[in-house]
């Protein structure tokens, strides 16, 4: 009875201090609170949100339903009542928001699961909400052109070749009852990585006062008109094949309160991959037949009546040690006749192991000259995906030894694509403490982070999906020895697309390290965005005891 009592007491310490165990556990994605934003009067916007098991054990979703906001909010899908879920499994529900009047909404979705894991479902309820908001506006956006014609926030090009052009041609009217005053400018292209890609090109919105008309949903009546162009950018290196663009509308009274809106346009532009480039990404290969169409050389020193000559060729890459050409697998020939046109494809392979666009040129050679053909290799993903960093830079400052510090990433996928990545810190006394983001396939959170299970079939451990946001605990402890007065380092984000460098800058104090510590207590602790913190004199006390009850409970 004495072993059970010192088992339960040490189990309850060590609760105390951090180590616990794990229990099915609900993730709901996007976040609570999520805003559907400025939306048109009596128009709707729809949402799917995500349930996700990512604890261990099984989850029941008992039922989900609108506990504010009805009827502007209302669940349109529901695939997670009744349903269970085993350790990253996933259900989803869909919430429609129709807001019809110029004013703020707020609404929740209430989620009632059960994670007991006993015999019984549903016998011990829990409850999540999801605070939902919404903004009733009077802006009325429509494409007219290409058609067919179409309203709302969100519009794609089609899809356009490198260097040529695409337009889009968009009216707005007024959806609500008092005049819509447009501001001048009325429009404005958002600075993005993409923007140089659109272009406001005309516009006769500039300080346009429109009136309400009903039967007005498609605009043809009391409109401004504006169109965008959308122009890929010409030449090489084609690094991505899609993009964003963002146009503000600054309106004066189109919200809640007579207030600007705050309404955005988000427009997509997708290219035609280009010919003649092969995409893979980091540390895997891709293959891709050329298509050689060439005549073969005439020999001057026969005429028309002899035999015809015939010559060898040969088949070689220059450029980027990248490229490749299988052995074995060609089917090209070995020899052409002169004067006679050759016909054939012959396989390249691209195994590119550091970000960025590479040129390779595949050299046809027969005897007195050669045929060139180049061709092009993008290390990275053809959809084009980039993770948005905040900060930029982590500077701590000046530091001092024997004390930690803390700083926190944070990460949002910006793209319409789920993008993986890996993170790694570089450089003295940097480390990665922890990582909220979710695993990807074949691996499984530790609680700290993500570790392989099973049998990977990436390198990159992480995974985060369009518009989610999440975190990366960064620690530092200065060097202890040494003359150091700059720390210089890195913490690293490996993903398909790009590999992103985020600085770490710290000054260490000026004086020499002391032999010995100091007499005062040092800080060993480390917390998201603080320049210093310590685990404290009672952090301190609290761990002394931990060390001698382990002793006694041997």
């Amino acid at each position: 009875m004495g072993i059970g009592i010192k088992k339960v007491f040490l189990g309850l310490l060590l609760a105390s201090i951090g180590t616990g165990l794990s229990a099915p556990m609900l993730r709901i994605f996007p976040d609570s609170p999520y805003s559907f934003g400025p939306t048109t009067i009596d128009t709707s916007k729809t949402v799917e949100f995500s349930l996700t098991n990512i604890g261990t054990g099984i989850l029941r979703v008992c039922n989900v339903s609108v506990s504010m906001g009805s009827p502007n909010f209302e669940i349109v899908s529901d695939r997670c009542s009744g349903s269970s879920l085993a350790y990253g499994a996933s259900c989803n529900i869909s919430v429609r928001y129709t807001p019809n009047l110029k004013v703020n909404n707020v609404g929740a979705i209430s989620v009632a699961y059960d994670d007991d894991e006993d015999n019984v479902a549903c016998n011990t309820v829990k409850s999540a909400s999801i605070s939902l908001s919404g903004s009733g506006t009077a802006i009325r956006v429509v494409k007219v052109s290409p058609a067919p014609s179409m309203g709302g926030f969100s519009f794609s090009f089609p899809a356009t070749d490198f260097g040529n052009t695409s337009t889009m041609t968009f009216r707005i009217c007024n959806a609500a009852g008092d005049p819509l005053v447009l501001n001048n400018p009325a429009l404005e292209l958002l600075n993005t990585p993409d923007s140089t890609t659109f272009g406001i090109v005309s516009s006769n919105c500039q300080g346009a006062v429109l009136n309400y008309a009903a039967n007005n949903s498609d605009c043809s009546q009391n409109y401004c008109e504006f169109n965008v162009v959308f122009q890929p950018q010409s030449g090489y290196p084609y690094s991505k094949t899609t993009f964003y663009g963002y146009v503000r509308i600054n309106d004066l009274n189109g919200g809640p309160d007579g207030q600007p809106s705050g309404s955005t346009i988000s427009l997509l532009g997708e290219v035609n991959p280009p010919t003649g480039v092969i995409f893979a990404d980091i540390g895997q290969s891709a293959d891709q037949l050329v298509q050689l169409n060439f005549t073969c050389p005439d020999d001057p020193t026969t005429n028309a009546n002899a035999t015809q000559s015939t010559f060898d060729l040969t088949y070689s890459l220059s450029g980027s040690s990248y490229f490749s050409l299988p052995n074995g697998v060609q089917a090209c020939p070995t020899q052409c006749t002169e004067n006679k046109p050759v016909y054939c494809n012959i396989l390249v392979r691209f195994s590119p192991e550091t970000p960025g666009t590479f040129t390779g040129r595949l050299i046809i050679g027969y005897p007195g000259g050669s045929l060139v053909r180049t061709i092009y290799g993008v290390a990275g993903s053809s959809t084009g995906n980039y993770l948005d960093v905040d900060p930029d830079v982590i500077n701590f400052g000046t530091v001092f030894r024997f004390a930690s510090y803390g700083a926190s990433l944070i990460i949002k996928n910006t793209t319409g694509s789920a993008l993986e990545f890996q993170p790694q810190a570089v450089g003295a006394g940097v480390s990665i403490s922890g990582i909220t983001c979710g695993c990807n396939t074949g691996y499984a959170s530790n609680g700290q982070f993500c570790t392989p299970s099973g049998t990977p079939t990436t390198s990159r451990a992480y995974r985060i999906r369009p518009g989610e946001i999440c975190s990366i605990s960064v620690a530092f402890s200065p060097p202890i020895v040494g003359n150091i007065t700059t720390i210089n380092a890195a913490i690293l984000l490996d993903t398909p697309a790009q590999v992103i460098a985020i600085p770490v800058i710290a000054t260490m104090e000026a004086p020499s390290p002391p032999t010995n510590p100091s007499t005062g207590l040092p800080s060993f602790g480390s917390g998201g965005g603080c320049s210093s913190t310590g685990l404290s004199l009672l952090g301190l006390l609290a761990f002394l005891p931990a060390i001698w009850l382990r002793r006694f409970l041997r």
